[in-house]
Formats: structure tokens, sequence, C-alpha cells
């Protein structure tokens, strides 16, 4: 009831107008197994109670998602299913008819010396293996979304996520990102907004894209990358996957649904001197796309400002030609945000 009345609050109070801002909420974040105080009766219960009282709130349009789990760290690529956490499966076989998504939780990790990244077949594997047993396992006729709610990086030596502050973690989100879009995850959430203290264990958490009070409202570089993923990127596009036969490329094209318009975004993870030069083809010529670049050159001079475009681009003959700088990311775009 406490959190129906605070999403009330928010939409259809007088002056709030979040509305178009909020599409979906998750009643707990990782609900289970992980130490937290509920089964996974009362669990369903809770979601139950949620779906009736947003609807009575005239709040049905919310997307109710459902469950939080971390399949992608291991996955094995013959037996897909072999490290899906039980949640996952206990949801899809007992919470259908309340949810409205599911989600799943995605670290990539460092080494000592990289980032790791699952390797791309692996990610394909575990995402259709997901989406599929969301097929299979229907009860109300309506097949849900797939979410990653939470996308990161922890530092595989220490355990933590102590390179925040580093241009590099902006960037290899973003490649993650491309990464699950092309193997047709439906939504990306970055994690965290800002630093925060953790209410199960009480420790402070700096993991987000921005600091707390003590630090000046900071933002890290990570929302920098972000912020353009967020922007740019329409909520309701269509995604005309790309595939590079560069391993430090990695690609997509969106179409917004509505307007027609085109995002196409290029991450280049590459650490060589040399630039990369990339060709990208579109559907139909297109004019004056703007130009925005994710590089260590690129911060804004004054805290919490956006990165600005650097210049336009067009197609010829469906075609245009450009340079990508190492470490870097690029979006391409004709799209206005609403």
């Amino acid at each position: 009831q406490s959190f129906a009345g605070l999403l009330d609050y928010l939409i259809n109070g007088s002056g709030k107008g979040y509305g178009s801002v909020i599409t979906g909420v998750a009643l707990f974040n990782e609900p289970f197994p992980i130490g937290m105080c509920v089964s996974l009766n009362d669990y369903r219960y809770a979601l139950a109670q949620l779906q009736g009282l947003l609807s009575a709130k005239g709040l049905q349009g919310i997307k109710i998602i459902v469950p939080d789990t971390r399949p992608f760290i291991k996955i094995n690529v013959q037996n897909p299913g072999a490290d899906i956490e039980p949640s996952l499966l206990w949801s899809l076989q007992n919470a259908d008819r309340e949810a409205d998504a599911y989600n799943y939780h995605i670290y990539y990790q460092y080494g000592s010396k990289a980032p790791y990244i699952p390797p791309t077949n692996q990610i394909t594997a575990a995402i259709s293996y997901i989406k599929n047993l969301i097929k299979q396992t229907d009860k109300d006729g309506i097949v849900e979304d797939l979410y990653a709610s939470e996308i990161g990086a922890i530092d595989a030596l220490s355990g933590n996520p102590d390179r925040l502050d580093d241009h590099e973690q902006g960037l290899v989100e973003s490649q993650l990102a491309l990464k699950l879009i092309n193997a047709d995850t439906d939504k990306i959430i970055w994690w965290m907004f800002e630093d925060a203290y953790e209410s199960m264990t009480g420790n402070f958490v700096k993991w987000g894209l921005r600091k707390d009070k003590l630090n000046g409202f900071a933002w890290r570089p990570r929302f920098y990358a972000a912020s353009l993923f967020m922007k740019l990127v329409s909520n309701d596009a269509s995604v005309l996957r790309a595939q590079s036969s560069d391993k430090f490329i990695d690609a997509a094209t969106f179409k917004d649904n509505a307007t027609g318009a085109y995002t196409i975004v290029v991450v280049n993870t590459g650490t060589a001197k040399a630039a990369k030069t990339i060709q990208v083809s579109l559907p139909e010529d297109v004019l004056n796309l703007q130009k925005y670049v994710y590089d260590r050159n690129a911060y804004p001079t004054q805290n919490g400002l956006s990165i600005q475009p650097t210049g336009t681009i067009s197609t010829l003959n469906k075609i245009f030609t450009d340079v990508i700088p190492k470490e870097s990311m690029v979006i391409y775009t004709n799209y206005v945000p609403q």
C-alpha cells in the first residue's frame, strides 16, 4: 500500500508529473535467494496486491517487473539453463499473471589487466534460453519483455566496483549494453543513479552515476556515456542489429517507431593508437545526423552538463563512413528527445 501510494503521489500528485518517466516498478530488489525477508508465496501475494492497488489508482499502465536474477557471469553455452537461478524459474512458473516483464542483472568483471565480458555467443545463448522459457511457461497469453535492470562492473580481484571513476567504466558498460541489445534484451537500465546506503547491509555503496552530497554530486565518467544512451536512443525503438568483424567494435542501429528517426551507436574499446574506420549502411538516405563522442577529451568542462554534438554527417547512397577514436563511443542521430 505504501509503495502504490508513493507511485500515485509521484505520477498523479499535483505538480509532480513523473508519469512520463516512471514506466515500470520492481517491488523488491533481488528478493530471493540472497537472504531477503520474504518467502516465495509472500512475494507472489505482494505482487498480486500491488497489481490490484495500481489498477485502482488508474496506474495499470505501470509495468510490474519480476524477478531480479544474475544468470550471465559464467554461462554454459552447451547448457544455457545450468546457471539460471531458481528465482527466475519460480517466477516464470508461479507469477506469470502478475508479471509484466522479467529482468536480470549482469556485471562485467575486471581482470588484472582488462575487463572481462562474457563472449557474445554466451550472452546470446543465455538470453535466447530465457526468452524461450518465457514463451513456454506463459499462462496469460502475453509474452513479457526481458529487461537488463542492472548493468555495471565488478573488479574481479577485489569483488568491488572500485574503478567507477575510470573512463573505461562508461566505455565497456556501453559495449555490454550493445551486446545485450543485439542479443534481444528489450530494455537496459544502469545501476545506480547516486551513491547511497544499502538498507539490507548498511554499507555505503559507491556504485552511482554520480557521487553523494558530501562529494558535491559529482558526475562520474560513466554518467556521460549512459546519459548519451538514455537521451539519444528512443524508449520505443526498433533495433537493426549490427555485426562487426573487428573484436573491438560493437554497434547497433535504432529506429524510433513514432518518428522514423535513426540513432547509430558505435563503441571502440581498442587501445591501439590507430582509430577505426567504419562504414554504416542504413535502409534509406538520412541527412545531417548529429555526431556525439564519448572519449577522454569529451567531458564537459562544467559538472553536470551533457556532451554536445561535434558536427553532422549524412549518408550517400544509404552509406556513410567515419573514423572512431580509440577507447570511445560515437553516436550518430537525428532523433529529437521528447
